[in-house]
């Protein structure tokens, strides 16, 4: 009989070994007495995935529906019992319904389905009530406990003292409210000095009600005793204060922590022999821990995974990976008889996992004593010494020592071990030595050859009779990612705090963490100015992310200058101006910069040539008029374009007609292509004259549009032309249009907002649920175009549609596309019937254009778990080269410094006119989180006047007096701090006079002069004070 090894497919199923033709079995004269052949087949099986479901009735045995269910990690939309695809292991379950009270338990899934019977029982609760919701957790363990309050009646703060059961205390600084009950409510928790009482106290510095009438307020972590059992958590000298400071709490209600044995295992070891003849007396070896010979059981193992060795003298040594999930493990292990002579060294076999570290052996077989090794081992490509992981097992050792490296230049690893005093290793067979190498990413089997061994007796002489190399088999292992959501108390994400996991510290401001093995890990969350906050978490068989509360500590003040910007600019110009962001506050001021262009973007604000559909409504069944407008800065004489008309609109022969403002002697042509439905519309000039202005509609016709009220089509550009007077193609770029249908939507429908702004900004785009049936949860994948990035922390959800809804994303793996889902889990429906129920903030690349964001498996659930969904509608966002632009466009202020930023105006291709804009000043001060700066641009043709007013300002740096002189225009001269205060004025300056501003008692640091003339035009010049 003979053994051998194959690595095996991915692919599951039944597989043939056939034995070929030129088999043979030879006696001792040489003759093949083989008679026949047997093949054989190798059945290969994917690792076991059961399916979890919930039977949930009242008391009465009727099914509850709707009911939202949590199963380890994992939280089903409302009225889903149903978790399939679980691996084998235990999970903590939690099953809630407004109306019932909550419970709690776990279940084991082992090797099979599993359905797990849930009875709710009925509230009774009247008035407003406190209740602590029964908890289930392992002893001596974690336990979190939650506090509800059912309340008739509105409360703006809450108190309530819990008397600890002996062996539980309160893990410091993780209570934490309730996002969805919250408004800027507070809350403190501690032990009582002296005492197991546990204090909470809930408020709002602005005396705000809590939100809701039912629903988790606070929670928090106790630590558990090691003994399992019932403990009760009761309530004393609870209080509910109402706006007028009064107690409006009725009743309390006191909950039950059970608390279950964490369940251990036992792993036993079958070892036998090639016969299957079971083997006594051998060593194992599981993890860390190695039991007396003989003993092939080991107890009370947690689960997890563990390396295994068997060893018995006259037997080769054999190694492995056993995962202990849920229950008791069997190892069965076969060893075979070592058919050695003399005094052998062996590397024997191991396994582990590709790009982790892996611990190798070297045995000896010895007949004759020995006092000193060596050997060389050339290290696979990839692999590499843990510098100082090599020791001696002491079981063969008295006095010796070893010592390994790499040699340099080389991939040689080199071992030596010796005694100082020469003494013998003892015993005949077992491993000598061991140490860690680093292995290589990809998995596979790879070869350890022992080169230039040798093994001295005490003579000094070479005894070493033969070698035996081993290999290294290295399986992938399965990766996962853990994402960090951080906010603030007010859940405004906090940007730039440094996360540490485990041993990994991220750079600041970068909350996710890539290819983590399945572990618990600890989680610090740091930044300055607030709270440290940290953690555990347990990475299982999914991602994870982890909500963490940071509490902002001290407050930054945000002060803008200027409030207003007002510039002139010449006709195709470039001009620049500047504004001060200043921290007058005690914390770190973030900030990030956006753009509102008041102007229409559809009216004038693109460069170049543009063509344009028109938004329109209509009324089902009835003609409708579609505008083709033209903003050009070039002129043109023709032009061309193809509509693709949605299903059901219908052209209206003849209909097409130009705009006799904008046309001159111009002719329009138009029809439907054979065997299509495209519109296709061409106008030109014979004489080829230039259409008329620079703006507005060219063309329009007319289409009966469906019988479906409240539809939304788009009506988009293909092929479009526009043609100069040298029949050259003068387009830039287009905007498609819709047509919205008047009257209620027929169905449930899920769109994506168009919006405008400026290439290479952050835009915030909203996710749109219009509904005609009630909803409790969405879920959509967005589909996010090359050059787009998702603002991490910036998806959040409509305060006006929801109730006690939460809303995750992620991207999906390999791709920029983000993946959306949001739920209630109280199954609460989302409130009204039109507008955003979610929104989120993206950057956008530097190239202008209009971009399309699409949905793809979208799903809209119903209260009875139905995907209710009529269909979806992509959305546009038009990027254009804008304008004005501000560097830089995010920021960090330290406690009293000041940030100078650039405003650029780009007045190159716009016509003489005025021009508006708002600079959007996002920022972490909770008092005055957007500061708006409105900008208004004056282009004219000539020297800005104002400009030509102000002779000049010296010097510059000024130290004592600054000279101001100006010329008769100039009525008021004011100067202002970096905190925008006012620190000069002068409302009567007189003509062409020469101003001497004493700036002696002034600090150091830039200053604003802001000159005003006598037509109320503004000009702003920043100086500078030194010493």
């Amino acid at each position: 009989m003979t053994f051998f090894t194959f690595t095996t497919p991915e692919v599951p199923g039944v597989y043939t070994l056939s034995i070929n033709d030129d088999a043979i079995l030879g006696n001792i004269d040489g003759e093949n007495i083989l008679d026949g052949t047997i093949s054989g087949t190798v059945t290969l099986v994917i690792d076991g995935l059961y399916t979890v479901t919930f039977d949930i009735k009242n008391p009465d045995q009727v099914p509850i529906p709707g009911a939202t269910v949590t199963l380890g990690n994992i939280t089903n939309p409302a009225g889903n019992y149903v978790f399939p695809n679980m691996t084998p292991g235990s999970y903590f379950w939690t099953v809630v319904k407004e109306g019932y009270e909550p419970k709690t338990g776990v279940v084991y899934v082992i090797n099979a389905d599993v359905t797990v019977p849930v009875t709710l029982t009925p509230t009774q609760i009247e008035g407003n009530a406190m209740i602590i919701l029964d908890a289930t957790g392992y002893a001596g363990d974690h336990v979190v406990v939650h506090m509800a309050v059912s309340n008739e009646d509105a409360f703006t703060s809450f108190q309530f003292d819990i008397p600890i059961p002996e062996g539980f205390d309160y893990l410091d600084r993780t209570v934490v409210l309730n996002p969805a009950r919250i408004v800027d409510h507070q809350v403190a928790a501690n032990v009582l000095p002296n005492t197991n009482i546990f204090r909470t106290i809930g408020s709002s510095p602005t005396n705000v009600d809590f939100l809701g009438n039912s629903g988790i307020v606070v929670s928090w972590v106790f630590t558990t005793p090691l003994v399992p059992g019932d403990y009760t958590i009761n309530i004393e000298n609870a209080v509910l204060e109402n706006t007028q400071g009064q107690n409006i709490l009725d009743d309390v209600y006191s909950g039950t922590v059970t608390l279950i044995q964490a369940e251990s295992f036992r792993v036993s070891f079958v070892v036998k022999d090639h016969h299957q003849v079971l083997v006594p007396d051998a060593t194992i070896t599981l993890g860390a821990i190695t039991n007396p010979t003989g003993n092939y059981i080991f107890q009370n193992i947690d689960p997890g995974t563990y390396n295994w060795t068997v060893s018995k003298e006259g037997y080769e040594i054999k190694t492995g990976v056993v995962s202990v999930v849920d229950r008791n493990v069997t190892v069965n292990v076969t060893i075979m008889p070592i058919l050695y002579e003399g005094n052998v060294m062996i590397i024997p076999d191991a396994v582990g996992y590709a790009g982790e570290h892996l611990v190798v052996h070297m045995a000896v077989y010895n007949e004759d004593p020995f006092v000193s090794f060596e050997f060389d081992i050339p290290l696979p490509e990839g692999f590499d010494y843990l510098p100082r992981s090599i020791v001696l097992n002491p079981a063969r050792i008295t006095n010796h020592q070893v010592i390994a490296n790499v040699l340099p230049n080389t991939n040689i690893f080199r071992a030596n071990g010796f005694s100082p005093t020469n003494m013998e290793f003892l015993g005949n067979y077992g491993i000598i030595v061991s140490w860690v190498l680093e292995t290589p990413v990809i998995p596979g089997v790879y070869n350890l050859n022992l080169d230039e061994a040798v093994l001295y007796n005490i003579q000094g002489q070479n005894i070493l009779t033969e070698t035996q190399d081993g290999t290294v088999t290295l399986i992938a292992p399965e990766y996962y990612s853990v994402t960090f959501d951080v906010r603030d108390q007010n859940q405004v994400v906090v940007p730039g705090a440094t996360v540490a996991l485990g041993q990994l510290t991220n750079p600041a401001g970068n909350y996710l963490f890539p290819n983590i093995l399945p572990g618990t890990y600890n989680w610090t969350v740091a930044k300055e100015g607030y709270s440290t906050e940290s953690g555990q978490v347990t990475v299982i068989d999914a991602n994870v992310t982890v909500h963490v509360t940071l509490t902002q500590l001290v407050l930054p003040s945000i002060v803008v200058t200027p409030d207003e910007v007002i510039h002139t600019i010449d006709i195709g110009h470039i001009d620049t101006d500047e504004m001060t962001i200043a921290n007058v506050g005690q914390g770190v001021l973030d900030y990030n910069i956006g753009i509102q262009y008041v102007d229409a973007l559809k009216n004038g604000l693109m460069n170049g040539n543009v063509m344009i559909v028109l938004d329109t409504t209509a009324d089902p069944g009835e003609e409708v008029l579609i505008e083709i407008a033209i903003d050009n800065v070039d002129q043109f004489v023709a032009l061309q374009f193809d509509i693709v008309l949605p299903d059901g609109f219908t052209y209206v022969p003849n209909s097409t007609e130009l705009n006799p403002e904008r046309s001159d002697g111009h002719q329009a042509h138009a029809a439907i292509l054979p065997n299509t439905n495209t519109y296709r519309a061409l106008a030109f000039s014979m004489q080829n004259a230039y259409f008329l202005g620079n703006s507005g509609v060219v063309l329009s016709f007319k289409v009966i549009a469906p019988d479906t009220p409240g539809a939304i089509y788009p009506f988009n550009l293909t092929d479009a032309i526009i043609s100069n007077l040298n029949a050259q193609q003068i387009l830039t770029g287009v905007v498609n249009g819709v047509v919205t249908m008047t009257g209620e939507l027929p169905g449930n429908y899920l769109l994506i907002g168009d919006v405008a702004g400026q290439a290479g900004s952050v835009q915030t785009i909203d996710v749109i649920i219009r509904n005609i049936e009630e909803f409790v949860a969405f879920q959509a994948d967005i589909i996010l175009p090359e050059g787009f990035d998702y603002i991490p922390g910036s998806l959040v959800l409509n305060e006006d549609r929801a109730v006690d809804h939460v809303i995750e994303t992620a991207l999906i793996p390999g791709t920029n596309d983000m993946r959306i889902v949001a739920y209630s889990m109280t199954n609460a429906e989302f409130l009204g019937t039109d507008g955003a129920v979610a929104s989120f903030q993206f950057s956008t690349p530097v190239t202008s254009g209009s971009y399309t964001i699409e949905i793809e498996n979208a799903i809209i659930v119903s209260p009875m778990v139905a995907n209710v969904i009529t269909g979806t509608y992509n959305g546009t966002v038009l990027l254009v080269d804008g304008w004005l632009s501000v560097s830089p466009m995010l920021g960090s202020v330290y406690a009293g410094d000041i940030d100078d930023l650039i405003l650029t105006f780009d007045a190159t291709n716009l016509p003489i006119g005025n021009y508006y804009a708002n600079i959007l000043v996002n920022n972490n001060d909770p008092d005055n989180p957007q500061v708006v700066v409105p900008v208004h641009l004056l282009v004219v043709d000539g020297v800005n006047e104002l400009e030509k007013e102000v002779v000049l300002v010296y010097p510059v740096p000024a130290s004592d007096v600054l000279n101001i002189s100006t010329s008769k225009g100039i009525n008021v001269v004011r100067m202002y701090n970096h905190a925008g205060q006012m620190v000069y004025e002068n409302n009567n300056v007189s003509a062409n006079s020469l101003l001497k501003v004493d700036v002696s008692r002034f600090t150091t640091g830039g200053y604003v002069l802001e000159f005003v003339n006598a037509n109320g035009k503004i000009h702003h010049k920043k100086i500078l004070i030194s010493r």
